[in-house]
Formats: structure tokens, C-alpha cells, sequence
């Protein structure tokens, strides 16, 4: 496609807002609930059915996932460069605002009472604290930009997604999960050509276990992913293995959001990531335009996107 870099910048940093917002619908589903519900998929926000978690007020908007990623995208407006410490501020500024909605792990992480000293250091001793076993899907859930800052250098690119996540997830698979997600968009926004090999080379780099999910997001049948079991549902690998599945098989935007809002799981988060990557894809114009107006706060996020093209010095 002979798409702009604006068009796929703004797209994909819209598709992550929008498919959070849409995958809030069935976040914590089973597939067999979400199928229930909304049989004839979801088209609108006004579709989302209210129940004990999907409060009104909470509906047309975007969760943590969306927050975290703005936080970075403040960051980056304001000091036209990767600042960790202003980034993790951001963050503790967002948690202290008292969100609808913020990860087990995060929460505890920002907590920290050595947290601004040193915000790295500081995940990664929460991580050595829980034995090491704490893999959620908090970090990749916000690592689209992380592909947008420097889009053409792929070292630093690398190394800003690392240094990202570790802002809140030490663990290397997620690590490994969000420097794949990055793969994929920076790749994306220069047309270049890549294979599965490439991205498992890149994956052993961080973690064994990388591999087998890169596997199930290259296979056609989305239930093989089974987004829905309750034991993994948040696990980091799996919500990388969708964003492949969806750079993969996805025929375009909204049916891509559309396929997994039916799968349940945690929803939005895995939109968010495959929004991020199918609106780099597509593009900004390929998301039906009524998504971003009836987007709550839709204006503002557009508004900072084109403060960042600015900073990075992309014209139309």
C-alpha cells in the first residue's frame, strides 16, 4: 500500500486508543459469552452492553492501556526525546489521578516508594521479589510508540522498547514480546520484508519460550490461540502472538478488532496491541471514521498525534 507516514503513524497510535475502547466490550469474557452477547459482532460503542463492570460512564473510552501510552507520548512532546525518569513521573502522575483501570503488577511498581530514584531497578527488584515469574501483558500493552520515536533506526529503536518496558515489566518475555511488537510496526512503516525466522532469531534473544508463541500467531486459526483460558489470558506471550496473528491474517482494520472483541479474554488490551499494528497497516483512513468521532476525548489524542509528527519532523 502507498500510504503516507503520517497516515500510518496517526493510524496506529489511533488504533490503539480505538481498539481498546472496542475490546473494553468483552474484556474478561469467555468467547462463549462474547458470542452470546454480541452474536452480530460490535460496530459502535453505544453497542457495548453495561453490566457490573462496563459502566456507562466508562463507555466510548479507552482503558489503562491507551493512558500509559499518552503518558509516553507526553513525554516525548514535551522533551522531544526518550526521558525515562519524565516518562515514569508521568506514570506515577496517572496512577496518582486514580484511574478506572490499572494492571496488578504496575500498580505495584509505581507504588514503590524508591520508584522515581529509579524506576528500572526498582521493577526489577518487585520482579526478583515475586520470583521472577511475573510475565503480564502491562508493558506490551503500550509499546506501539516505542516503534513511532525514531522510526527508521531500529537499534534505537530496540533499545528504547527495552528500556520502556522495564519501566514497569523486567521479566525478558516481556521484554522480548514488546521489542517483536516494535519489529513488526518499524518494518511496517518502511515497507520492508521480513520472516518468521527473522522474528524467532529476534525473540531467542530474550527468551525460550518466545518461540512457541510465535508459532501460534503464524498458524490461520485464531482459536488456537484460545484468548479466553483464565490462566493466561494477560500473559504477555499471548498477547504478542495475537499482534502477529493479526499482522498475519487480519484483512483490515475493523474486521481485525472485530475478530477478537468475539474471542473475549482480555479484550482490549489485545485490540490495543493489534489495533496499534493493523493501523499502521492500513492507516489512519482505513478506521471507520465514526470510531474516532464518537471516541471520548478522540480531539485531544489527535491533537497531541500531530504535536508528535511534529516533533519528529514528518510533513505531509
Amino acid at each position: 500500500m502507498n500510504l503516507s507516514i503520517n497516515d500510518r503513524i496517526k493510524g496506529s497510535l489511533m488504533g490503539v486508543a480505538i481498539g481498546d475502547a472496542l475490546g473494553f466490550s468483552t474484556e474478561f469474557l469467555s468467547k462463549e459469552d462474547a458470542i452470546k452477547l454480541y452474536p452480530e459482532g460490535i460496530s459502535s460503542y453505544n453497542e457495548i452492553i453495561i453490566d457490573s463492570f462496563r459502566t456507562q460512564e466508562q463507555i466510548g473510552k479507552w482503558t489503562d492501556d491507551t493512558d500509559m501510552m499518552i503518558a509516553i507520548l507526553d513525554s516525548l512532546i514535551s522533551k522531544k526525546t526518550i526521558d525515562l525518569h519524565d516518562i515514569a513521573n508521568n506514570f506515577i502522575t496517572w496512577k496518582n489521578s486514580q484511574p478506572f483501570d490499572i494492571g496488578n503488577l504496575t500498580r505495584t511498581v509505581l507504588m514503590h516508594s524508591n520508584y522515581l530514584n529509579n524506576p528500572i531497578e526498582t521493577a526489577k527488584k518487585v520482579w526478583e521479589e515475586e520470583g521472577k515469574q511475573s510475565a503480564g501483558n502491562g508493558g506490551i500493552m503500550r509499546t506501539t510508540i516505542s516503534a513511532l520515536w525514531n522510526y527508521t533506526n531500529w537499534n534505537e529503536i530496540k533499545q528504547n522498547t527495552e528500556n520502556l518496558c522495564k519501566l514497569t515489566h523486567y521479566d525478558p518475555r516481556c521484554v522480548g514480546s514488546c521489542v517483536i511488537i516494535a519489529y513488526l510496526i518499524h518494518n511496517i512503516l518502511l515497507n520492508q520484508p521480513f520472516t518468521k525466522s527473522d522474528i524467532i532469531k529476534l525473540g531467542a534473544e530474550y527468551h525460550s519460550d518466545i518461540e512457541k508463541y510465535i508459532e501460534l500467531g503464524c498458524q490461520p486459526n485464531l482459536s488456537t490461540l484460545q484468548l479466553d483460558d483464565g490462566a493466561t489470558m494477560g500473559y504477555t506471550l499471548k498477547t504478542m502472538a495475537v499482534g502477529l496473528w493479526f499482522y498475519n491474517f487480519a484483512p483490515n482494520y475493523f474486521e481485525g478488532i472485530q475478530s477478537i472483541i468475539l474471542e473475549g479474554g482480555d479484550a482490549d488490551t489485545n485490540c490495543a496491541v493489534a489495533g496499534g499494528i493493523l493501523g499502521a497497516k492500513f492507516g489512519y483512513e482505513s478506521i471507520p471514521l465514526h470510531l474516532t468521532e464518537d471516541l471520548k476525548d478522540s480531539e485531544m489524542l489527535l491533537a497531541k498525534i500531530d504535536k508528535l509528527l511534529e516533533v519528529i519532523n514528518i510533513k505531509e
